[in-house]
Protein backbone atom coordinates (compact mmCIF):
# COMPACT_ATOMS: atom_id res chain seq x y z
CA UNK A 1 0.00 0.00 0.00
CA UNK A 2 1.20 3.16 -0.84
CA UNK A 3 1.76 6.21 1.65
CA UNK A 4 0.57 9.96 1.08
CA UNK A 5 4.42 11.07 0.41
CA UNK A 6 4.44 7.99 -2.28
CA UNK A 7 0.55 8.83 -3.78
CA UNK A 8 1.75 12.01 -4.60
CA UNK A 9 5.26 11.30 -6.48
CA UNK A 10 3.19 9.66 -8.68
CA UNK A 11 2.62 11.96 -11.82
CA UNK A 12 -0.84 12.26 -13.03
CA UNK A 13 -0.39 12.80 -16.51
CA UNK A 14 -1.02 12.12 -20.14
CA UNK A 15 0.86 11.91 -22.93
CA UNK A 16 -0.43 13.87 -26.37
CA UNK A 17 -0.62 11.84 -29.95
CA UNK A 18 -0.59 14.65 -31.75
CA UNK A 19 2.79 16.71 -29.80
CA UNK A 20 4.02 13.62 -28.15
CA UNK A 21 4.35 15.77 -24.56
CA UNK A 22 3.06 15.13 -21.00
CA UNK A 23 0.01 17.56 -20.23
CA UNK A 24 -1.59 17.05 -17.07
CA UNK A 25 -4.79 14.79 -16.73
CA UNK A 26 -7.18 17.70 -15.35
CA UNK A 27 -6.44 19.24 -18.57
CA UNK A 28 -8.71 18.44 -21.26
CA UNK A 29 -7.03 19.24 -24.38
CA UNK A 30 -2.72 19.29 -24.82
CA UNK A 31 -1.26 22.51 -23.89
CA UNK A 32 1.56 22.39 -25.64
CA UNK A 33 0.08 22.10 -29.08
CA UNK A 34 -3.90 22.80 -28.54
CA UNK A 35 -4.52 26.05 -30.81
CA UNK A 36 -1.11 25.32 -33.38
CA UNK A 37 -1.65 24.94 -36.68
CA UNK A 38 0.52 22.09 -38.55
CA UNK A 39 3.32 24.74 -38.97
CA UNK A 40 2.97 25.65 -35.66
CA UNK A 41 3.22 22.36 -34.73
CA UNK A 42 6.40 21.62 -36.57
CA UNK A 43 8.32 24.28 -35.00
CA UNK A 44 7.19 23.24 -31.48
CA UNK A 45 8.90 19.47 -32.12
CA UNK A 46 11.82 21.28 -33.37
CA UNK A 47 12.38 23.97 -30.59
CA UNK A 48 12.15 20.03 -28.26
CA UNK A 49 14.44 18.59 -30.77
CA UNK A 50 17.07 21.12 -30.41
CA UNK A 51 16.43 21.07 -26.44
CA UNK A 52 16.86 17.13 -25.88
CA UNK A 53 19.70 17.52 -28.20
CA UNK A 54 21.56 20.25 -26.16
CA UNK A 55 20.65 18.66 -22.82
CA UNK A 56 22.45 15.26 -24.06
CA UNK A 57 25.48 17.08 -24.97
CA UNK A 58 25.71 18.66 -21.39
CA UNK A 59 24.68 15.51 -19.67
CA UNK A 60 28.19 13.60 -21.94
CA UNK A 61 30.38 16.64 -20.49
CA UNK A 62 29.50 15.78 -17.09
CA UNK A 63 29.74 12.34 -17.54
CA UNK A 64 33.52 13.11 -19.11
CA UNK A 65 34.19 14.99 -16.37
CA UNK A 66 33.50 12.70 -14.17
CA UNK A 67 35.31 10.38 -15.34
CA UNK A 68 38.44 12.54 -15.35
CA UNK A 69 37.88 13.75 -11.84
CA UNK A 70 37.46 9.65 -10.87
CA UNK A 71 41.07 9.46 -13.07
CA UNK A 72 42.71 12.36 -11.66
CA UNK A 73 41.91 10.66 -7.89
CA UNK A 74 43.18 7.54 -8.54
CA UNK A 75 46.07 8.78 -10.03
CA UNK A 76 46.97 10.73 -6.85
CA UNK A 77 46.37 8.33 -4.11
CA UNK A 78 48.21 5.43 -6.38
Amino acid sequence: MLGRASKALIRRVWRCDRCGLQTPKKKSQCQHCHGLDEAGLAALKQRYEEKHITNARIGRVFLILSVLMIALMIIAFW
